[in-house]
């Protein structure tokens, strides 16, 4: 595993080498620990489930011009010096949630899945979970993505608790109940990141789009003003779990906020719209 590409000591900044590197002997990687953060109402990632016990969520608008326009402007992820436009989405496109500056330096590698209990005014929902680092400087670093159209979220019978495969078969699939909340497991993609010590940890939740330089989504044709929902009460704990390692020491150095096909951009805060039954 080849951790912060594109920022190794005295290379070429962006090229495909990067400040340290680690070998293991299986995947996931021995050792690997499941750890889970809870969204609370005021838009933190906690390690203990969220107290209340009202019927708490946050919503966002779906909003298929993110699929359609809302793609980064710029150049193959491999180019060097690669210009990316990557912005916020709107307020009320999307909702954030994260955690507190982290006390020491964080080696996560592997699947994460996003469990979020979800209900729309629609009977489905294509949703996009991004996963950045919120660093000291008040940048924002990409991480990885993960996409999941709700009415087939039926689990395989290989999924786990870090990695929710899905059946994929059209017997499967089935709407979002209305007016009830639903567990939509998604998984997010492997990666390997450090999250160094005073960044916090985000998600992202949007319709998908906005954050790929080539890639293009067919979202369900829904109906116009579509909201969804994702819910954070004792009831209901939407959560977040990552692969953990926790007895793995990252180099030293700090990279800079543009590695590898890993756009950056000015942090800006999100304002969750709460959910209203």
């Amino acid at each position: 595993m080849i951790f912060d590409v594109g920022a190794k000591p005295g290379g070429t900044p962006y090229a495909p080498e990067g400040s340290f590197e680690r070998r293991y002997s299986g995947w996931p990687v021995p050792g690997v620990q499941a750890l889970r953060y809870y969204f609370e109402p005021d838009g933190s990632l906690n390690e203990a489930k969220p107290s209340t016990t009202a019927d708490a969520g946050s919503s966002f608008n779906h909003n298929p011009a993110l699929a359609r326009t809302g793609n980064m402007v710029g150049d193959n992820p491999g180019n060097f010096d690669t210009k990316w436009t990557w912005t916020t989405p709107p307020t009320g496109d999307a909702i954030a949630f994260q955690t507190a500056p982290l006390s020491k330096d964080m080696v996560l590698l592997g699947h994460s899945s996003a469990d979020l209990y979800v209900r729309s005014t629609s009977e489905d929902a294509d949703l996009q979970v991004n996963v950045t680092e919120v660093r000291s400087d008040g940048q924002e670093l990409y991480v990885q993505s993960g996409m999941q159209r709700a009415s087939q979220r039926a689990l395989a019978t290989d999924a786990t608790e870090l990695r929710p495969t899905k059946t994929q078969l059209e017997k499967d699939a089935a709407p979002l109940p209305s007016g009830e909340w639903t567990l939509t497991r998604i998984e997010i993609l492997p990666f390997g990141h450090v999250f160094r010590a005073g960044s916090r940890i985000r998600l992202v939740i949007n319709t998908p789009g906005g954050n790929h330089a080539r890639w293009k989504f067919i979202l369900n044709d829904l109906e116009r003003g579509a909201v969804h929902s994702v819910a954070h009460s004792s009831m209901y704990p939407s959560s977040v779990v990552f692969s953990y390692l926790p007895n793995e020491t990252p180099a030293a150095d700090v990279p800079g906020c543009s590695l590898r096909a890993q756009p950056c951009r000015d942090f800006q805060a999100i304002q969750n719209t709460p959910f209203t039954p």
